[in-house]
Order: structure tokens, then C-alpha cells, then sequence
């Protein structure tokens, strides 16, 4: 079972922004409910939705990764301001790949 946490009950944590449930659904299911943090692990089961780049909403800027302090923590704390930078290209990458094809089977992210 996948569980995801909110600081407000909503379904997922959401430091600082809030992002509707709408948003939150719809990164998990275009995400598959994994992390996509990029280093093998084993998935903590705890997922949390992570602004890549800045604060704004959009899809590309949105991916999932697993909560309570794995990955979640590293992209925000204990990095070096080189590796933020490598994750958050490669997380941007992976979230612009996946929102293409899930735009391409028709999914709308509002």
C-alpha cells in the first residue's frame, strides 16, 4: 500500500505551496505512484509531491518521490548545491517525458 502525506490532511506533504488534490491525483497516477528520484532504492512506500524548480504548479514541474527524509529530504536538505542541480535536471526530465506521453493518451492536468 502506498501511502502519501499531508501537513493538512489533503493526501500528500505540501511544504510551503499548496497544490489541489486534483494536481496531487493526477502527478501520482501519471507517476505511477513511484518515486522517481534518480538512484536505485527500495521504495519507502511514503510518497510526496516535489516542485522540481521554483514553486509553480505546473506538470513538468511536479514529480513524486518518496517522503520521510530518503528523498524528499535530500533534494531539500544535506546536498551540495551541484547535485540539487543534477537531480532537479534529471527530475525535470523524467516529469517532461512522462506529462508528454500522458498528454499523448489524453490526460489533462487542471
Amino acid at each position: 500500500m502506498i501511502e502519501v502525506f499531508s501537513s493538512v490532511d489533503v493526501g500528500v506533504i505540501l511544504p510551503i505551496v499548496l497544490i489541489t488534490l486534483a494536481q496531487v491525483q493526477a502527478i501520482l497516477e501519471r507517476d505511477e505512484y513511484l518515486c522517481w528520484f534518480p538512484d536505485p532504492h527500495v521504495h519507502s512506500g511514503k510518497l510526496s509531491i516535489h516542485h522540481i524548480k521554483g514553486k509553480h504548479d505546473s506538470p513538468g514541474n511536479l514529480i513524486s518521490v518518496c517522503n520521510g527524509g530518503a528523498h524528499w529530504g535530500k533534494l531539500h536538505n544535506g546536498a551540495t548545491a551541484e547535485q540539487k542541480e543534477e537531480w532537479a535536471r534529471e527530475l525535470a526530465e523524467i516529469a517532461a517525458e512522462r506529462t508528454r506521453v500522458a498528454r499523448a493518451w489524453g490526460w489533462k492536468f487542471e
